[in-house]
């Protein structure tokens, strides 16, 4: 009788150390994955300050885009101009 019980004990600490490794894993697991969610978003918000913060932002279009869509607008006042002057 003592020795089942011996059996029954043994039986029962083995499951709660095998629960133990595998609550241990499991913890492990999902703080390895939230400090990897963690470190991108920190890689990501210091990407942007850096990207912001130089000076170069104001430059970034070309000077000849511009001249386009000043001649393009240009071109559409004076159709509106024609227009208006048709409609009177």
């Amino acid at each position: 009788m003592v020795l089942l019980q011996q059996r029954m004990e043994e039986k029962v600490a083995k499951k709660k150390k095998n629960k133990n490794v595998g609550a241990l894993c499991w913890w492990l697991t999902v703080s390895m994955i939230g400090m990897v969610v963690v470190g991108a978003g920190v890689l990501l918000l210091l990407k942007k300050l850096r990207h912001h913060a130089s000076p170069q932002t104001l430059s970034t279009f070309p000077t000849n885009i511009v001249q386009k869509y000043a001649s393009a607008l240009e071109l559409c006042l004076q159709f509106f101009d024609v227009q208006k002057l048709l409609t009177c």
